[in-house]
This record gives structure tokens, sequence and C-alpha cells, in this order.
């Protein structure tokens, strides 16, 4: 074999080899671009996986942000209605508050200005006393002017009359003509004397001179209730069991002091007799029956 068939074999052995290198480098090569293309498969795979994940997870994040959107709202509502609430029920407490404020304040003025007018009223009360004892020196220094004063001659008639009542079926008739005739004039000039000529409203006070027992009554018209005692003092209408009746009859009315104590509304009526009556102790040493308190 020549050289040169020799060198031609070397050189086709070397071109087969090369071929054969070149070959197994492609396919080497084919088979890492099948595998670069399947990991890109995987790859893009996962990547998109992971997008729909990642999307997933912001659709997740857009709804809870939005649920946290609508209950932060729905949050400040209540709070904004909590408020509101709050503030209508502060603003009517403290109108209630202020109400009743005002209220108390009224009571109170109101019972200042009661007390007051209890205080006023105990000082009046207090003043007719003084001047019921200084009027009680004055009655024993002219009694004339407090009793119902008879001349010798009426009081003999009246004698007589008086002597023949128990001849009679019904004395009232008589006791009538002498209460016209000697009485209702001098019971007249009796209450202008010691009261005055307009009719009162006050608490009064009867003496008898002879042992100073007294009785204390009330009355709208003064005048009136004096002329029905003197009235009965004769007899005249008179209630059964009444000792200061059966004084006046027994001793007569001359013997008996007529005093006005105090002028007063008929609404202090109950009150004043009650004081006078304790004052004077009228109940345990005098005609009163009661601590006072019955309206005429």
């Amino acid at each position: 074999m020549d050289l040169f068939t020799i060198l031609l074999l070397v050189i086709c052995g070397v071109m087969s080899y090369l071929y054969i290198i070149e070959k197994n480098k492609n396919i080497e090569h084919k088979s890492f671009n099948d595998k670069i293309d399947k990991e890109n498969e995987q790859l893009e795979l996962k990547n998109s996986i992971l997008k729909k994940e990642i999307q997933d997870k912001e659709d997740m994040l857009n709804q809870a942000d939005s649920v946290a959107r609508q209950a932060f709202s729905a949050y400040c509502d209540v709070l904004e209605n909590n408020y509101q609430e709050k503030e209508q029920e502060y603003a009517e407490s403290a109108a209630l508050l202020a109400q009743s404020y005002e209220n108390k304040q009224a009571e109170i003025l109101a019972e200042i200005d009661l007390c007051k007018k209890d205080l006023d009223k105990i000082r009046a009360t207090q003043a007719a006393a003084i001047q019921a004892r200084i009027r009680e020196q004055e009655i024993q220094k002219n009694i004339t002017f407090y009793t119902l004063e008879l001349s010798d001659i009426d009081k003999r008639e009246i004698h007589i009359l008086q002597s023949i009542e128990t001849e009679l079926r019904d004395p009232r008739p008589i006791r009538m003509a002498i209460w016209n005739a000697y009485y209702l004039k001098k019971a007249n000039e009796l209450y202008s004397r010691v009261v005055g000529n307009t009719d009162t409203c006050g608490v009064y006070k009867i003496t008898n001179i002879q042992n100073n027992m007294c009785y204390i009554g009330q009355a709208r018209s003064v005048k009136e209730r004096w002329r029905e005692h003197m009235k009965c003092g004769l007899g005249i209408d008179t209630p059964a069991n009444n000792q200061l009746y059966k004084d006046m009859k027994t001793l007569g009315l001359s013997n008996f002091t007529f005093e006005l104590l105090e002028q007063c509304p008929v609404a202090q009526l109950n009150e004043k007799e009650a004081f006078y009556i304790n004052t004077y102790d009228s109940k345990n040493y005098g005609y009163n029956s009661t601590s006072g308190n019955k309206t005429f």
C-alpha cells in the first residue's frame, strides 16, 4: 500500500472520527437542548403556577383589603352613631340636670319663702301674745270696757223676767225677749269698743272674772260668734253639758270679759286657736274641751 493510500485512509479515519465526534456532539447538544427545553417548560409551568398563586394571593389581599375597608367603614359608622348617641344622651342629661337644678332651686326658694311666712306668723303670734298679756293688765284696770255693763234697773227687770221662766212651758220666747231688749244693743256696743265697727276673722278669749277661767275660740265672724255665746249664756239654744254656758247663766253675762286675741286669715284659725289654748292652758284650766282645730 502506498503512502497516498495510507494518508487517504488516515484522513478518512480522522474525518470519520471527527464526524462521529461532531455527531455525538450534536446528539449531546440536542439532548442538552431538549433538557433545557424541558427545564424551561417546567420553569414556565412553575412560573405560571407561581404567577397564578401570586395572582390568587393578590386577589385574596385585594378581597381582604376590601373587606377590611368595609369593616373599617362600618366600624367608623358604628363609632359615629355611638358618638352621636352619647352626645344626645349627654345633651339630654345636661338638660335634665339643668331642669332638676331649676326645680330644686325653685323648691328651695319655695321652702325659704314658706319658712319666712312661718317666721312672720310666729313673730306676729308672739307680738299678739305679748299684747294679750298687756291687755290682761288693762282689763283689770278697766274691766267694764270688756264686759256687758247693765244698769241696776236692767238687772232688776231681767231678774223679774227670769223668775217666771219656771212657770212657762217654753222659756225660749222670754229669753229671746230679754236678749233683744237688754243685751243685743249692749253686745253691739261691746264689740265696737273692743274690736271696732268692722267685722273681724280671728281668735278670741272669754274670761270668767270670778275665777279667771277662760275659753279660747275662733270665728270667721267674731261679732256673730260672740252674739251666739251670749245667747247661749242666756239659755237660748244652749248645747247640753257646756260648762261655759252654765256658768254664764248662773253668774250672769256681766261677769265675763270678751277680748280679741288676734286677727288672722281663715287659713290660720286652727293654728292660732291651738297656740292660745296652749298659752292659757284653757283645756286643763278653762272651758275648752279640746286643744282646738275646730273651725266655726
